[in-house]
């Protein structure tokens, strides 16, 4: 990755149709990268299947996407569709690269599990401790409990961490997220199993907090008209 971009909609682009949106993203990403593209030829990548055919499309009725693909005329570019599964939103803030092995052998783990639909047999003397201090049932998934008025499968002790990995580990997301998607299942002190495991997992220590407030910054004034500021940014990796 080079660059990212974004601007937030006018007033009357807020009235745009989907397709409109589409072009306008496109028009304003190839004038703010412009000093990347001209004089070179580059492929641009879209989700949105129609926006091809007004591209590729000679003559347009529509002023507003007439207007825009007068702006990009000026680029050599081929535009091809990849479709919405294949193009994560917000990928790059999402990447961070391969877990630690031990947590792909655990992750496998649950696949199986899944694949066979069957917790059983991975029940400890605690668990089933846990299982006599509850209403509870055999299934076909192994054990279920019942929390409130529903039946949730009960998770082994040993297969608690793995399961959270299979869930987390596609997105990296939080902890009321990850308690929404294990909804059908339970062990005791579930919550904080979840928050332990968010905490510890890589992508925690690569989301940085809330900038603090600098109390020691000055405004720049302009000291005559035509006036004009540089300033050069730089960021070192550690």
């Amino acid at each position: 990755m080079v660059a990212v971009a974004s601007r937030v909609l006018k007033a009357a682009e807020r009235n745009y149709h989907p397709v409109e949106f589409e072009m306008l993203a496109v028009a304003n990403a190839m004038h703010v990268f412009s000093h990347y593209l001209r004089g070179r030829h580059f492929t641009l990548y879209t989700d949105h299947k129609p926006l091809l055919g007004v591209i590729r499309k000679i003559d347009v009725e529509n002023t507003r996407l007439q207007n825009l693909k007068v702006k990009i005329s000026e680029f050599s570019f081929t535009a091809k569709h990849v479709r919405g599964t294949e193009n994560r939103a917000d990928y790059w803030t999402r990447l961070f690269g391969d877990a630690p092995s031990e947590r792909n052998e655990e992750a496998e783990q649950v696949v199986a599990f899944t694949m066979t639909a069957s917790f059983e047999g991975c029940y400890d003397e605690g668990d089933l401790d846990t299982l006599l201090k509850m209403e509870h049932r055999r299934t076909a998934m192994g054990w279920e409990v019942k929390v409130g008025n529903k039946w949730r499968v009960f998770v082994p002790r040993e297969s608690r961490h793995a399961l959270c990995w299979q869930v987390h580990r596609e997105r990296h997301e939080e902890v009321r997220r990850m308690e929404g998607k294990l909804v059908s299942y339970y062990w005791p002190r579930m919550r904080d199993t979840i928050a332990e495991f968010v905490q510890a997992c890589r992508c925690a220590a690569t989301k940085e907090g809330k900038p603090g407030k600098n109390k020691n910054l000055r405004p720049v004034l302009a000291e005559f008209p035509g006036d004009m500021l540089a300033m050069d940014l730089f960021a070192y990796e550690e």
